[in-house]
Parts: structure tokens; sequence; C-alpha cells
């Protein structure tokens, strides 16, 4: 599955799952969380970068890991838990991409 149909997926998940049915008290949090890894995803997917360094705090690898490993359980269990979502894009691909970035950065010091 290529990486665009993988960032179509998440959109969709977010606006039609999260946006229109998820109730959860962290909604608020997890959204941010939600349109974080959207906005790398997009910047990676595109290739739109400052730098060509993925362990760089610009490098959008280094924004998803970050989320990953500060959020992972949480992105990967409540945001695309299950099989299927209601996106034409199954969750398991989506989980995959986003797992791939865990390491990327996590060995820098950076505190933001």
């Amino acid at each position: 599955m290529n990486d665009k149909t993988i960032l179509k997926g998440m959109i969709e998940i977010y606006q039609n799952e999260f946006m229109c049915g998820y109730d959860g008290p962290d909604k608020d949090e997890l959204r941010i969380i939600f349109l974080e890894l959207i906005v790398h995803a997009t910047q990676y997917i595109n290739d739109f970068r400052y730098c060509s360094d993925p362990k760089c705090p610009c490098s959008p690898e280094f924004g998803i890991g970050k989320l990953m490993r500060n959020h992972g359980q949480k992105i990967n269990s409540v945001l695309f838990g299950g099989a299927f979502g209601l996106s034409e894009v199954p969750m398991r691909p989506i989980r995959d991409f986003l797992n791939q970035f865990i390491n990327e950065g996590d060995d820098e010091t950076h505190d933001d």
C-alpha cells in the first residue's frame, strides 16, 4: 500500500470515526496528537522538509517518532485500533507505517 493511500486513510479516520464518533474524556488531547500525526505524515509523504537528516528535530520522521514514543499505545489502540475504521484503508497498514518511525531521533536529547 502506498504512503498517499495511508495518509488518505488517516484523514478519513480522523474526520469520520474520531471527530464524529469518539467521545472519550481525552478527546481534546487525542485530537491534537492525531492532527500532529497527519501534519508530520503529510510532510514525510510529500518530502516537505528543511533538511535531509531524519534525526533532526525539524524532520517529519523525528516528529512521527516522538509522537509514537510518547503516545504510541494510545495511537495504536485508540486512534488506529482494530482492523477497520470508517475508511477504505485498513488500520494495520496505518499502524505499520507509523510504527516504523519509533526509533527515529530517539537518541537525541531535544526537549521540543
